[in-house]
């Protein structure tokens, strides 16, 4: 289900990719667009896609809000913000939740060039994009961010674990810091996981010293293969994915030792991840 809703005077109108809107719709399955439509797909795809309108899309999947504590919206005058949140809402074929919501800042708060900034935050990460569509497109289907499609991370996002968020400004930053995957991959250490004992999601930093076909699996203490989280060609440089405790076919794991095993064309290496929920 899709509402449009009309933006509060005061909060001025939403400027998003230099085009300027006074409504925006929510949808149920995660996702909103500046301006009105009716469009309510839940099937996600990679962006952009021209049969949806503008988006910012949080997680956008098959969602179902009367299994959880439903969709809200609330206008925080006070800190120039609009708040959109997915309220511990269930995917429709799973008892797995989410709570996320996107925070739109009023024109007080605009960028240097006049479009607005807003935020995706999440509270969870029960199933952490598996199956989802993370990012924004503009109006014309030219201006696009893609920053998660089915588990695939862009090679500059961050992970999706709890407490997570992500900003979108027109602004130049003013510094960069050293995100933590990088703090755990060196020269002599290309595969590391964290937290290396974990109960939901893992999350593996792993580096590609030169363009080639990279192998990055999931293998029982038997050396039974459970998972495979990429087979391509990669560029050289460094990546995250992300290991849900399931198998191939979509099915949990038995808790245990695992072992991740990175191949590139330079070499193959291993690090162990325990599971225990």
């Amino acid at each position: 289900q899709t509402i449009t809703i009309s933006l509060p005077p005061s909060f001025g109108p939403f400027v998003f990719y230099g085009q300027r809107y006074n409504q925006i719709s929510i949808c149920s399955n995660g996702w909103i667009a500046p301006g009105s439509t009716t469009i309510s797909t839940w099937s996600n795809t990679t962006l952009p896609n021209s049969s949806m309108p503008p988006l910012i899309a949080a997680n956008w999947d098959d969602l179902y809000p009367p299994y959880g504590d439903s969709v809200w919206y609330y206008h925080d005058a006070a800190n120039h913000r609009f708040i959109i949140e997915w309220d511990s809402v269930h995917y429709f074929s799973s008892t797995q939740w989410e709570k996320f919501e996107i925070i739109l800042y009023d024109s007080t708060l605009a960028g240097t060039d006049g479009n607005s900034k807003f935020v995706i935050q999440y509270l969870s990460a029960n199933q952490a994009g598996t199956s989802a569509t993370v990012g924004i497109q503009d109006y014309t289907y030219t201006k696009y961010i893609q920053v998660l499609y089915n588990g695939s991370y862009h090679r500059a996002a961050s992970p999706w674990i709890p407490g997570h968020a992500i900003k979108f400004s027109t602004d130049n930053p003013t510094g960069i810091t050293e995100d933590f995957g990088a703090t755990l991959l060196t020269t002599n250490r290309i595969l590391a996981v964290a937290p290396s004992l974990f109960n939901r999601n893992t999350v593996i930093y792993y580096q590609v010293p030169r363009d080639g076909n990279v192998e990055l699996r999931i293998f029982d203490a038997t050396g039974r293969m459970v998972r495979t989280l990429a087979a391509k060609n990669l560029k050289a440089g460094n990546y995250t994915a992300v290991w849900n405790g399931s198998d191939d076919t979509g099915r949990k794991v038995a808790n245990g030792i695992y072992f991740v095993r990175l191949t590139t064309p330079e070499t193959s290496v291993k690090v162990k991840t325990v599971l225990n929920r």
